[in-house]
């Protein structure tokens, strides 16, 4: 076990370094959650502190519409455990209030999901802004139901990208891969 943890944190942050080589001096970087994006964090800042000038903002709803209006790109950087055939195949991890979690739950459930609170050494999770995830299974996922997940009260964010990634670089035991241009 500790073999394979070791194996997808070095994917992690391989993909975190390679999405790296794509800041430029004065880039606008929407910096996410994760072990991923902590890698990037970790290396944008020594390249900060070598010179490197960058903006960068946090992630959230508004962010993202702006970055998108503004031709922005987005580059989803994550290890291969992430990657599936086709989105909905795996939990679909989404952010809520913990004041809220109970309600916002039920009416996951009302769209045909089953969701889980992620737990973590035997409580829940906290994630770093203080919210918990619910790891959500759903029959199947479209569009639509990221929308309908971003009307519920409590719901912040959810892991459904539907056309937002221009590319994606998946950290894999075999090296790097690829999705989409980078360029």
């Amino acid at each position: 076990m500790a073999n394979a943890d070791a194996e997808v944190e070095a994917q992690k942050r391989a993909a975190a370094e390679r999405a790296l080589d794509l800041v430029r001096p004065g880039t606008v970087i929407g910096l996410g959650t994760g072990t991923t994006a902590r890698y990037f964090i970790e290396g944008l800042i020594k390249r900060v502190l070598a010179g490197l000038e960058v903006r960068a903002v946090v992630t959230s709803l508004e962010t993202r519409r702006r970055a998108e209006a503004g031709g922005i790109r987005f580059v989803l950087i994550a290890d291969e455990s992430k990657l599936v055939g086709r989105l909905g195949r795996g939990p679909v991890p989404i952010e809520v209030l913990p004041f809220l979690w109970e309600a916002t739950s039920q009416a996951i459930q009302s769209l045909g999901g089953r969701p889980q609170l992620r737990t973590a050494a035997g409580k829940p999770f906290m994630t770093d802004n203080d919210n918990l995830i619910l790891d959500t299974t759903f029959g199947g996922v479209d569009p639509a139901l990221g929308l309908a997940l971003h009307a519920i009260p409590g719901v912040l964010e959810h892991g459904l990208f539907f056309g937002m990634a221009r590319a994606a670089i998946i950290g894999c035991a075999s090296g790097l891969r690829i999705l989409g241009e980078l360029g």
